[in-house]
């Protein structure tokens, strides 16, 4: 199999064989990896995402970046300035993350270039997912899925756990459900975990990937609450705005003009965000799917998303204590940092309770 630019095609055209009935979840899945390990993104596809419920298995990697040698031209140096200019910014919430996660996550390695230009890569990737969805639905026929899963390329779900929670929640409502939620105490603001996965309804997609109006008088609540947020300008992103954009499309539109290769050094660099807080931001501000059940967040109108599998503010609880190979277990409806031959191994144990579930194991 190729991964061939945004959309996995091979995957794709096994993924549509044998009509789903009118009955049963649709569910589209969006890996975020790299291409100098695609053997994750092969495995997912042919393990867990083989799952007769899931219809499109997309993947995204350095080709698919505004600038695909972001890793290669953005040396060790123009890094630290990124990180120094983050850390050292006033404490908006656009200076919040990346610093933090940056010392976190790379300390002591050579992957940091590659790793700081993959935060831009989720934003594009569901740039790009907007603008073949809203491409699709001009055609006879086409849906959005029920739900959408979206995870990185070590993430690896229990298709059978992940297929009878969902079963339960109707897609018709936004939905965002963090596999493992973080809580975060910058603002009251909580965030996806993304290597534990995230989802979002078929609602909250709707929601993200449509057209927005600012220009024009509007009864829409949605469109109403999107243009009084660009006002509030949290990141500087109002002035990427053009009538006619989605959600997905601005959250593209800030990652090109402010590429971590072309950094500068001025004072108006505008994107200190790991990628978890850029999805989690949107998602939360801009209303993508309903207010959160939690009774803790009563009070704050930005706390947009579920985290009902695990959560983690001091400690991991719940799904977040699935973070290893070794760790990973039956009860988990998905782990992190997993390898092909984990993926493999655990979807061949479900799959042998579950005959015909899966394409590709019998």
């Amino acid at each position: 199999m190729k991964i061939r630019g945004f959309l996995y095609n091979e995957a794709t055209a096994q993924h549509q064989l044998g009509a789903l009935s009118s009955n049963e979840l649709v569910l589209d899945t969006l890996s975020i990896g790299t291409k100098n390990n695609l053997a994750l993104l092969q495995a997912q596809s042919i393990t867990w995402a083989s799952h007769k419920s899931i219809r499109h298995y997309f993947a995204a990697t350095e080709l698919d970046d505004v600038d695909p040698t972001c890793y290669k031209t953005l040396n060790k140096s123009t890094v630290d300035k990124i990180v120094a200019t983050c850390k050292n910014a006033s404490p908006t919430f656009a200076k919040g993350g990346m610093h933090y996660q940056y010392q976190k996550f790379t300390k002591g390695t050579k992957k940091s270039p590659g790793w700081i230009c993959a935060q831009q890569r989720f934003a594009i990737a569901l740039e790009k997912l907007g603008v073949f969805y809203r491409r699709e639905l001009n055609l006879e026929n086409f849906q959005l899925p029920d739900f959408m899963l979206l995870q990185d390329d070590d993430s690896y779900y229990n298709m059978v756990r992940i297929h009878d929670f969902l079963s339960e929640r109707d897609p018709s409502v936004p939905l965002a459900e963090a596999v493992c939620l973080i809580s975060s105490e910058l603002q009251n603001f909580s965030f996806p975990w993304g290597g534990y996965g995230f989802i979002l309804s078929q609602a909250a997609v709707h929601n993200l990937i449509r057209p927005v109006y600012c220009n024009a008088t509007t009864n829409d609540k949605f469109e109403q609450h999107v243009c009084l947020q660009l006002d509030e300008d949290l990141l500087g992103e109002r002035q990427y705005f053009e009538d006619g954009m989605s959600v997905s499309d601005l959250m593209g539109a800030q990652v090109r003009h402010n590429l971590f290769s072309q950094y500068t050094g001025d004072g108006n660099w505008m994107y200190c965000l790991h990628g978890d807080w850029v999805v989690g931001y949107y998602v939360n501000y801009y209303s993508i799917s309903s207010h959160t059940k939690d009774p803790a967040f009563d009070g704050v109108p930005h706390a947009r998303i579920e985290g009902t599998l695990g959560y983690v503010k001091r400690k991991d609880k719940g799904n977040c204590v699935y973070g290893r190979v070794e760790t990973c277990t039956e009860e988990a409806h998905v782990c992190h940092r997993q390898t092909a031959k984990s993926m493999a191994n655990r979807t061949r144990e479900v799959a042998a309770n579950v005959p015909g579930a899966f394409r590709n194991f019998s």
